[in-house]
């Protein structure tokens, strides 16, 4: 906001951000009124599906999104702006995979919270990826991109131990993480969360 007038959505470019995939398959960009554009060329892939085309996985994220309105460390979904482009709220903060301090415990322990937070909607994020963990000024974890997620909900969840398996992943990935960022502190699955 400027001089307490909202900033119009079609503010100017400024920046593009890059992305963590070597194959174009989204870009996102930094807008002049905070808020972040993503807009999806070449999918790789959503929900164990591999062929889903831009359309269909900008909609499911945007689903996601919006299932976890809410839930503290998520980045928060604004608007739809086209069928393969949306926009949210520029989260600041550093990726995991550029940071190269440790971390306190307390920064898993709400990663944790907030993994097991979006599961419990229904969500599970199959995307380990260190560059869609950020780590804010004061340390605290943000979770970005929803691209290749799960739904409680998809024909592939019937499948026996399938949810259990998203769920376990995302746990145990970040336990793999806790056990690289505190400097040996905490050894790998030596904790009292259970996944």
């Amino acid at each position: 906001m400027e001089d307490g007038k909202a900033i119009p959505l079609h503010a100017k470019r400024v920046v593009s951000l890059p992305r963590n995939n070597d194959d174009d398959a989204s870009t996102v960009t930094l807008e002049e009124n905070g808020l972040v554009r993503k807009l999806v060329l070449r999918p790789k892939s959503s929900g164990l599906n591999p062929r889903v085309i831009p359309e269909r996985l900008v909609d499911r994220e945007i689903r996601a999104l919006k299932l976890l309105d809410g839930v503290e460390g998520i980045q928060q979904f604004i608007l739809r702006d086209s069928d393969i482009s949306f926009f949210s709220r520029y989260e600041c903060g550093i990726p995991l995979k550029e940071y190269n301090l440790n971390l306190p415990n307390s920064y898993f322990d709400e990663l944790f919270q907030i993994l097991r937070s979006i599961h419990k909607r229904g969500v599970y994020n199959l995307d380990g990826s260190r560059g869609n963990f950020l780590v804010t000024s004061t340390q605290r974890p943000i979770l970005l991109d929803f691209a290749n997620i799960l739904f409680r909900d998809d024909p592939i969840a019937n499948i026996p131990g399938v949810i259990k398996m998203a769920e376990a992943y995302s746990l145990l990935r970040t336990y793999r993480l806790r056990s690289m960022y505190t400097n040996g502190n905490q050894p790998f699955l030596a904790t009292n969360h259970k996944p």
